[in-house]
């Protein structure tokens, strides 16, 4: 039962978010989705499309000058998260 109860608040903590910054430079510059825990990135989705990749270990995002927004419908799957 504690078990269930650390990943309920695991998940509860994480958030899905998007870059919506807006690059001023002459080449497409890349905007991914991210799954947070917290200040660490957990996994991303690059550009916003395809399989969503998994990192072994946390990792920090700066998200100095750069915007985000909330998503609602996120791309990453619960199953996926567990067992990573």
């Amino acid at each position: 039962m504690a078990s269930v109860l650390i990943w309920v608040h695991v998940l509860t903590s994480m958030e899905v978010i998007k870059e919506v910054t807006v690059w001023n430079v002459d080449f497409r510059q890349p905007n991914h989705v991210y799954l947070m825990d917290g200040e660490k990135v957990i996994a991303y989705q690059k550009w916003g499309e395809g399989e969503p990749i998994y990192f072994k270990t946390k990792q920090k995002l700066n998200k100095g000058r750069r915007k985000f927004v909330k998503v609602k419908d996120s791309p990453f799957k619960l199953i996926d998260i567990l067992v990573k």
